[in-house]
């Protein structure tokens, strides 16, 4: 494939051959081009990405350290003798005794609530007493289910985080009684509004945000409080931190995100990509720009090519093609006074030139041609005049005078054709019929050896001009070298076959077996006879007539035939008139 990739190349115009390197030298420079912008916008993502990813580890460390303290804290409270006498002795103390304690819980309370930027209320339930306490009231009124779920909530999970009624609470319960009911039940809730301004500030964009989402997609906080939008990023997300880009709503996204296996939560951060890549934008504008402009230039470099190199090269390759045909009256013009009208002029002067010679010597080549085909038609009649005599003698011994009579026709018409020399061609249907008279002769002489098969001539070629003596000699090739010594079974067919463009004519016999290695001999003595004029004798001196006058489309070509001997094909062209 590559081979004839470089063939076609190489056969190609000049000016294609420019366009091509032109093309081979252009569009590896726009290619690397093109990787250079690529690489270095990958490199810029990566460290955008980088820079996400880095600060999305921070503030999720930053997260769990203080949910982690606040959860330390909450903890404390399993251990507080207030809260393990007022959910256990309520009822013997004194109602000072109880109001003391409960002042000091609401003090612990309001400590926790202080210790941590992100706990916005924290909440005892006792349901001894009844009370729900707080670092902010006192209700009398205590939600015995709630505790109950809260507490199986804070049991069954290992995160830290439980959510009742939309609202994010740690919560602490204290060891289960002999009942199964829960003694006391502590409370932080959690400030979303603080959270959010944490995760607002963790991407300082304008058009991009952070989320904390649960796991389990229980809760989720985005840092523009519009959670339910934010359902599409839950399902990007997976087990484990990482960073991809995703396209929400048309848009494209850069997301990074982490996973706490202490909060089990995402803290995913997300920016808009047309916010850190319109620096890429610009820069494949004026890529396509650049582009455009290189195309232009190329398309007018490419005219000028043409009009000024190509055309005149492909007008004065057509004025030499049409000199090649024989046109020798096509003249060029050219206005620039350039090369080309150089080149112009000396075709002009050159195709003058020609002219003037093929006047002087179109007559010369005339006579010298004329001369050959006479000289070539008078080596083959002495040939066959002693073998016609003898025939002649023998048939009077035997006062056989009726074979004598049309014998003696036969041989008349026969001499009568090989010496009228008025004419240099004759038509096909004359050479036909003397090439009968011919065989007429032979088949008397081997009459008791010889079969003769010769089909009809076509109508369509019999006024066909062709040189004279050209089927006579195959005829007596054939009884020559290969029918005059059987003794018996010998046979000689002539054929005519119509093919495109011309006439086919077979001469073949049935005589000796000839190898492949004789016919390459023979076809190369034919090759040869058309080229000097050393081999002017039988079937190679009407080969070479043949050639004078038809040209190479016409002459002979040597074959092993289906009878076994020698075929001897003539091709001749037919004129389109006569087609």
């Amino acid at each position: 494939m590559n081979g004839s990739m470089v063939r076609m190349f190489s056969g190609s115009s000049i000016f294609v051959k420019n366009i091509v390197l032109f093309m081979l030298f252009a569009v590896p420079m726009y290619g690397i081009s093109l990787l250079i912008n690529h690489s270095n916008s990958e490199h810029v993502k990566e460290q955008i990405f980088g820079s996400m990813q880095s600060r999305v580890h921070f503030y999720l460390n930053s997260l769990e350290e203080e949910i982690g303290r606040v959860n330390r804290l909450k903890q404390q409270f399993i251990t507080d003798d207030d809260l393990q006498r007022l959910s256990a002795l309520a009822l013997q103390m004194s109602n000072y005794d109880k109001r003391g304690a409960i002042l000091r819980i609401q003090q612990k309370l309001q400590n926790v609530v202080d210790s941590s930027l992100y706990v916005e209320e924290a909440t005892v339930h006792i349901p001894l007493i009844d009370r729900t306490i707080s670092n902010v009231y006192y209700d009398e009124d205590v939600a015995l289910n709630k505790i109950e779920a809260l507490a199986r909530d804070s049991e069954s999970r290992s995160s830290p985080f439980v959510v009742w009624n939309h609202d994010l609470l740690i919560v602490q319960s204290a060891p289960r009684q002999r009942n199964g009911t829960t003694a006391y039940l502590a409370e932080i809730k959690l400030s979303e509004q603080k959270l959010r301004q944490t995760l607002v500030h963790i991407t300082n964009e304008p058009k991009g945000g952070a989320m904390l989402i649960d796991r389990e997609r229980r809760w989720m906080l985005s840092s523009d409080g519009d959670d339910d939008r934010y359902e599409q990023w839950v399902r990007e997300l997976a087990s484990a931190g990482g960073q991809k880009t995703i396209a929400i709503a048309g848009e494209a996204y850069w997301l990074t995100y982490d996973y706490s296996e202490f909060l089990g939560a995402f803290l995913a951060v997300y920016v808009p990509e047309e916010q850190f890549m319109d620096w890429k934008r610009k820069y494949r504008l004026i890529l396509w720009l650049v582009t455009a402009v290189s195309l232009l230039f190329a398309g007018l470099f490419s005219y000028w090519n043409y009009r000024l190199i190509h055309k005149p090269l492909i007008r004065l390759v057509h004025a030499f093609r049409k000199m090649e045909k024989g046109d020798l009256q096509v003249r060029l013009e050219h206005r620039h006074e350039d090369e080309f009208r150089y080149l112009y002029d000396q075709f002009n002067a050159t195709t003058a030139r020609l002219n003037t010679l093929i006047s002087e010597v179109y007559e010369q080549k005339i006579r010298s041609q004329r001369s050959e085909l006479k000289q070539l038609q008078s080596q083959i009649n002495p040939h066959f005049l002693y073998n016609s005599f003898f025939v002649l003698y023998r048939m009077a011994q035997r006062h056989d005078h009726d074979n004598v009579a049309r014998f003696t026709e036969h041989l008349g018409h026969y001499f009568r054709f090989i010496t009228r020399s008025e004419a240099d061609e004759v038509t096909f249907e004359e050479e036909y019929d003397h090439m009968k008279a011919y065989t007429e002769i032979q088949r008397t002489r081997f009459s008791r050896s010889v079969q003769t098969d010769i089909m009809p001539l076509p109508d369509r070629a019999k006024n066909v001009a062709v040189p004279r003596l050209i089927l006579q000699p195959l005829v007596e090739n054939s009884f020559h070298h290969a029918l005059e010594h059987k003794q018996k079974g010998g046979l000689l067919s002539v054929r005519f076959r119509e093919e495109t463009g011309g006439l086919l004519i077979e001469v073949e016999d049935n005589g000796s077996q000839i190898d492949p290695v004789q016919i390459e001999r023979l076809n190369g003595l034919l090759r040869r006879s058309g080229a000097d004029m050393e081999l002017t004798t039988g079937v190679f001196n009407v080969h070479r007539r043949l050639w004078i006058k038809f040209g190479e489309n016409a002459g002979l070509r040597f074959a092993v035939g289906e009878l076994g001997g020698l075929l001897v094909c003539m091709r001749i062209p037919l004129p389109k008139e006569v087609e």
